[in-house]
């Protein structure tokens, strides 16, 4: 089925999901700066995750005098690393889970995107099958 990435009533992509899951997301407030929304399996194993930060620092390091643009701030926990630069799509690889950062220096936030689980392919699915639009993203400044 076809969901809606949907954010305070404003759609910002789709991903396709197995019939079987759960087509309301669990929303997890990011405390202004954005939330995470979670689609699981049944079971709970399997997990997307889909995290919009609109705060700026998620992609820039505002401890640096420079604000140097840096995606690798926007991965959801330590240990993950950044495999490869595709335009504005920082696909990433974390123990146990794999995703992607759609950011750019000219946004103040970043959608990160990522599956858990046991269900490889299914996952992968999942993954390759998201579409983002850059309405999620403001403007640095705005």
């Amino acid at each position: 089925m076809n969901v809606p990435l949907m954010l305070d009533g404003t759609a910002f992509g789709s991903a396709s999901l197995p019939s079987s899951w759960n087509a309301t997301p669990r929303v997890i407030d990011g405390g202004g700066s954005g939330a995470t929304l979670v689609w699981s399996s049944p079971s709970g194993a399997n997990s997307l995750n889909v995290q919009v930060s609109s705060a700026y620092g998620s992609n820039h390091n505002v401890l640096n005098g420079g604000n140097a643009f840096d995606p690798a701030l926007a991965l959801p926990q330590s240990g993950c690393s950044i495999s490869a630069n595709e335009g504005a799509v920082y696909p990433f690889t974390c123990s146990g889970f794999q995703g992607f950062v759609d950011t750019n220096p000219a946004v103040s936030g970043a959608v990160t995107v990522w599956t858990v689980g046991p269900n490889g392919s299914e996952l992968s699915y999942i993954l390759n099958s998201i579409q983002l639009s850059s309405s999620a993203l403001a403007s640095e400044g705005q």
